[in-house]
């Protein structure tokens, strides 16, 4: 079975896992959810992206995915000179969502901050968070923002991410 939930596909073995999760995505994000059933071989098809069939079909699940309450702050983003440039006004708020792990913003993590320098004429600087942990992420969150003002004072060809942070797109 192969529900497609908003943009992600998801292969199960077990309708009943595929149908399960569907009636969920649907109770929690509102729409709808197709459920296709297809073969191994259509499966590798349509989303094996060339990889080999071994590969493909260790993406198909054998039970129900996970869910985690995922909490966010950002992105914060700053000019060169360290002022902000509001992009959205409750950027800096707290928001908490149940994310699925087949979602981009599903995390294990209590906490991962990430801060990025931008090249090209704006040379903006992006702080954002996101983790499991709401106290985790409102601290770390603010050390990122402070990393992001910190990495602002830089030259542009000297600033950097974070360390142990990823690069935000």
């Amino acid at each position: 079975m192969s529900p497609t939930f908003g943009s992600h596909p998801v292969a199960f073995w077990d309708s009943e896992d595929a149908e399960g999760t569907a009636e969920r995505w649907v109770r929690e994000r509102g729409g709808s959810v197709h459920v296709e059933q297809m073969t191994s071989d259509e499966w590798i098809s349509a989303f094996g992206d060339g990889a080999s069939a071994d590969s493909a079909l260790k993406s198909v699940r054998t039970q129900r995915p996970h869910r985690a309450r995922v909490w966010e702050a950002g992105p914060a983003v700053y000019a060169p000179d360290g002022s902000e440039v509001v992009t959205n006004p409750s950027a800096a708020e707290l928001r908490g969502s149940w994310r699925w792990d087949f979602e981009d913003l599903y995390t294990e993590e209590l906490a991962h901050p990430a801060v990025e320098r931008r090249t090209g004429p704006q040379a903006q600087t992006v702080a954002r968070d996101r983790g499991r942990d709401e106290n985790s992420v409102r601290e770390t969150f603010a050390e990122a923002r402070a990393d992001a003002l910190r990495i602002c004072s830089l030259k542009p060809e000297a600033g950097t991410a974070r360390e142990g942070a990823q690069s935000v797109a």
